[in-house]
């Protein structure tokens, strides 16, 4: 399975960025894997965590889980969390 990346690619200038975003990529796809999901998905700030990559609660619960073990940080502690650019800010990537 791959991730296609959209208009606004993460090949940015910020100290290891890339690597992040393409471990939340990694996370994403292992999910969707779990779940059956085979199909190819885009991979922008604005993809939604449900409408566009099917996330349900468990799906979410499983992604902070995992978000946590990799960054130490429980991006739904001070809010919700609805697309990438979110999680991009809840851990506070650049």
């Amino acid at each position: 399975m791959k991730a296609l990346l959209g208009t606004q690619q993460y090949l940015c200038v910020g100290e290891s960025r890339p690597d992040n975003m393409e471990k939340i990529k990694d996370i994403i796809a292992s999910i969707r894997a779990n779940k059956g999901i085979k199909e190819d998905f885009l991979f922008t700030e604005n993809t939604s965590l449900r409408d566009d990559l099917g996330f349900d609660s468990f799906d979410l619960a499983e992604f902070t889980v995992k978000l946590e073990a990799e960054f130490g940080i429980d991006i739904f502690e001070t809010g919700l969390v609805e697309n990438i650019r979110d999680v991009k800010d809840k851990l506070n990537l650049k």
